[in-house]
């Protein structure tokens, strides 16, 4: 089989993350969309933790995509995140910004939002 088909079965989310319609002078969210298809193309399929870091990728942009609350969070925390040159910078900024969401998804559940009823 085709390995980006192969890597599409493992990407669920690949189009609505692909076709999400930001402002045109968000460079930030344009530039994270660019190194989601560089990256999830880029792995080796016969590794298994790679296969599951690009999952874990793709359920991180879908929540970025849909959540607006956790877009505006994850925007300051790319502006802050430093990388040391001799590291895979690529390898290490998805590293990241996975991390980032499971902190994310795990002060959620702490968080209670109150609504107001009108």
């Amino acid at each position: 089989m085709d390995k980006n088909k192969e890597i599409l079965k493992h990407c669920t989310h690949f189009y609505s993350i692909i076709n999400f319609d930001h402002y045109k002078d968000d460079k930030i969210t344009e530039r994270l969309l660019e190194i989601y298809k560089k990256y999830i193309f880029s792995i080796d399929l016969s590794k298994k933790d790679e296969v599951l870091k690009i999952e874990k990728l793709d359920q991180v942009l879908f929540e970025y995509i849909n959540d607006y609350t956790f877009r505006i969070q994850m925007k300051e925390n790319i502006i802050n995140l430093s990388i040391k040159k001799c590291e895979n910078i690529l390898d290490s900024f998805v590293s990241a910004i996975i991390n980032y969401f499971d902190n994310y998804q795990k002060s959620k559940f702490r968080r209670v939002q109150v609504t107001r009823w009108i």
